[in-house]
């Protein structure tokens, strides 16, 4: 049983890893495709809106991306045994 246990762990541990993953490569596209265009398309924007908008963007990707890569990190420890 424990074996199989330390399978899912492992299994958790890399489905955590790839949401972390999926989360950074989808802000890295959300802010190609659409952020950098509605800049460059409206340049009357100020640049506190601008700061505000980046900011907006990366603190919820980061903050999941981080939780994401850690819990993966403590799942796989768990799973390994360690």
């Amino acid at each position: 049983m424990s074996i199989l246990g330390s399978i899912i762990a492992i299994g958790a541990a890399l489905a955590f890893a790839a949401i972390g993953v999926i989360t950074i490569w989808a802000g890295y596209l959300t802010w190609n495709d659409e952020v950098r265009r509605g800049f460059v398309s409206r340049p009357e924007t100020s640049p506190g809106g601008r700061t505000l908008t980046a900011v907006g963007l990366a603190i919820p990707i980061v903050g999941v991306a981080v939780l994401s890569l850690l819990g993966a990190v403590q799942t796989l420890l768990v799973g390994l045994g360690l």
